[in-house]
């Protein structure tokens, strides 16, 4: 430890002394140089976690390399690429209707596209939902789809608003890393691994573990009414899609398909935070594409119609599969404007600050997700430790 880190470890201990937390990792890093790095409970130093929505981000990178090779716009119709969105119809005033235009990668990117995740509240949550079920019950009988067959299935399933016109989290992602893997002729892991996780190094990132690392894994917990950490239940892990975590998945998903570590997704950060460049200056991304694509999206309207955007990410925006921080005041935090980043469904969380040129990185596996509440206090005390 570096720094007046004291505080960042006092609060991390404590949740591992209460049983709040069972193990997390935390890696800080500024200027270049690691300032905290530490592992509490189970979780160990190459610990491996699956990452969920901290994916996003990685797929963002795919996009970013391919727009600025040409092989797409952000103006471009999704339908170019996948044709069936074009039939996609519109949940709206309780009847299905026609898109009133055509759904765009930058709709995608923004999560302004209308794509839902299943669930069990709206028509198009209840629609993915039983998609999702079929697509299973295929894959259980030895059916196969791959990533662009999944997206082209998701295609049928209704909009909750008018592309471009509202903010709904979904499964737009899962529909970039499709297009990727069709402008670019190679699987979408394929194409991460050639172009992203072999030139950083990141050895421990893909959609699957080796049964060789599987004894690094991270212990997944959940909590039970007490708020303590146990281990979750078979119908937790197999909602988690951690039942066969050595099998290579029919999708790749872009949307929350990763596994990783600390020290890999360290060098993704250190690779957006350098302006896309590896240590030893192999260009990933171009500096300019990055400052293109790390601005958020979101518009007053959206932010008064989403309880979560106007809520718990106050003062922050969203776009490009990131959100940004564009008011820490609003936000109640002593963090900077223009700090973007994004977390997993688990409690993973990371955050790149250029101002500070500096990242953060937090490592946890609890069913249940985030507690808000630890996430405020550790961001504090990593900023309150800077000189």
């Amino acid at each position: 430890m570096k720094g007046n880190f004291s505080a960042l470890d006092a609060v991390l201990a404590k949740e591992i002394e209460k049983g709040t937390l069972g193990g997390c990792g935390m890696y800080v890093e500024q200027h270049g140089k690691c300032v905290f790095s530490k592992t509490y409970g189970s979780d160990k130093s190459d610990s491996i976690y699956k990452i969920y929505s901290m994916t996003k981000p990685v797929t963002l990178a795919a996009v970013m390399i391919c727009y600025e090779r040409g092989l797409f716009t952000l103006q471009d119709r999704v339908d170019q690429y996948i044709p069936e969105v074009a039939a996609t119809k519109v949940w709206e005033n309780g009847k299905l209707v026609p898109q009133k235009r055509p759904m765009t990668i930058k709709h995608l990117l923004d999560m302004q596209s209308g794509i839902v995740y299943p669930g069990d509240v709206t028509v198009p949550e209840k629609e993915m939902q039983k998609k999702r079920e079929e697509m299973i019950a295929y894959l259980e009988k030895g059916g196969k789809l791959g990533t662009v067959g999944v997206c082209k299935g998701l295609a049928s399933c209704p909009l909750e608003f008018q592309p471009g016109e509202g903010f709904r989290y979904g499964a737009s992602a899962d529909l970039l890393g499709a297009i990727v893997e069709i402008v670019t002729g190679m699987k979408f892991g394929d194409f991460l691994k050639k172009e992203i996780f072999d030139p950083l190094g990141m050895c421990d990132t893909f959609f699957f573990v080796p049964e060789e690392k599987m004894p690094r894994l991270a212990k997944m917990y959940h909590w039970n009414e007490k708020g303590i950490c146990v281990e979750p239940s078979k119908e937790q892990i197999k909602w988690l899609s951690l039942a066969n975590p050595t099998v290579e998945p029919e999708i790749e998903s872009g949307g929350g398909g990763l596994f990783s570590t600390i020290k890999d997704y360290a060098a993704f950060c250190r690779m957006m935070l350098a302006g896309g460049k590896s240590p030893d200056g192999t260009h990933i991304v171009g500096r300019k594409t990055i400052e293109l694509f790390v601005h958020g999206a979101t518009t007053d309207a959206m932010r008064a119609a989403s309880e979560w955007l106007s809520d718990e990410l106050a003062g922050y925006s969203y776009g490009n599969l990131l959100r940004v921080l564009e008011d820490p005041v609003k936000q109640k935090s002593n963090g900077s404007k223009g700090e973007y980043g994004w977390d997993g469904l688990t409690g993973n969380y990371f955050m790149i600050d250029p101002e500070e040129d500096l990242f953060l990185i937090f490592m946890q596996q609890i069913a249940e997700g985030k507690d808000l509440s630890l996430r405020r206090r550790y961001r504090a005390a990593v900023y309150g430790a800077l000189d």
